[in-house]
């Protein structure tokens, strides 16, 4: 599956295809060493200050 990236605005656009199915309404995203886009869905932090 091929996506391109497109300008919206100031920032740079990947559409999701509709075949990947959404998991999460935030995601947390990077690029490793040989370039790879990985968005991972963002995870509560479930260690508050407050249990500590």
């Amino acid at each position: 599956m091929t996506v391109k990236m497109r300008q919206v605005g100031t920032s740079d656009v990947l559409t999701v295809p509709k075949s990947i199915k959404n998991r999460s309404s935030e995601y947390e995203v990077y690029q490793d060493r040989n370039g790879a886009i990985v968005y991972m869905p963002k995870r509560k932090n479930r260690l508050k200050i407050a249990n500590l």
